[in-house]
């Protein structure tokens, strides 16, 4: 699983820093195919200079930039609703963390250590999700809310979030069964922290769901295609070289 950075913090009013900042910016990923196309549409060029030779009808791309325009937006639209989707999931993970802790605190009478128990795996269960869907494990700010033994359970667990969750539902348990806990007031705290591992389950799906592969295979050979044959749509005009390579530094970004 590929690791993801942390969420970048921005001031929005700092637009020369916007514009000169490296992290955070596609460019690194999208420079080598960049270069790629940019090197074709030159040979082309060069090529041409030297061996004039016709070009091809540009009208094709001229209709079928159009449509691959629409793709692209297409795309773009998708991943922005993807984003949207999974910060409303963090969000409702993050409301229900709340509202968890300030019932267990309320409701829970007389058991000191419960609550402690319960509330410091609700944070954990915040860390490990995060870091789960990160594909990365910082978690030693844990080793400050947990005991020894408590942290080396969540660290060798398989699915971490998950043996939180689990820990909360014991405390949960254990306060009922001492008569510490009313059965109504579980029933409301069980649903909550249902609703919390229906969170992390949407967060999941958006995780391991990505767009399909047949979209983003038609879509890349339809680019590769557009972008490859362009040069030589261009080749006719003037200042060739000029044409060709603007062809394909400008526009081998949709890679």
């Amino acid at each position: 699983q590929r690791k993801i950075d942390d969420m970048i913090e921005y001031d929005r009013t700092a637009w020369l820093t916007h514009i000169t900042s490296w992290r955070g910016s596609v460019l690194p990923i999208i420079l080598p195919r960049i270069g790629l196309v940019t090197v074709v549409a030159a040979i082309v060029a060069v090529i041409h200079y030297f061996y004039p030779f016709p070009s091809i009808d540009k009208s094709p791309h001229a209709l079928v930039g159009v449509a691959l325009g629409l793709l692209l937006v297409f795309r773009t639209n998708s991943a922005y609703d993807r984003f949207w989707e999974g910060r409303k999931c963090w969000g409702m993970i993050v409301n229900r963390c709340r509202d968890l802790t300030r019932q267990s605190l309320a409701w829970i009478r007389d058991c000191p250590e419960q609550k402690r128990r319960l509330v410091h795996h609700l944070i954990a269960f915040a860390y490990t999700t995060r870091e789960h869907l990160r594909g990365t494990a910082k978690l030693e700010a844990l080793k400050e809310l947990l005991t020894d033994d408590e942290y080396e359970k969540i660290i060798i667990a398989q699915h971490r979030p998950i043996r939180a969750a689990e820990e909360v539902t014991v405390c949960l348990v254990e306060a009922k069964h001492e008569g510490k806990l009313d059965i109504i007031a579980a029933q409301f705290l069980d649903t909550d922290l249902t609703n919390l591992i229906d969170q992390l389950g949407a967060c999941e799906r958006i995780l391991k769901t990505p767009i399909p592969f047949a979209y983003v295979l038609h879509l890349r050979r339809f680019v590769l295609l557009f972008l490859g044959t362009l040069p030589l749509a261009l080749a006719h005009m003037g200042h060739t070289r000029e044409a060709a390579i603007m062809a394909g530094s400008g526009n081998g970004h949709p890679l």
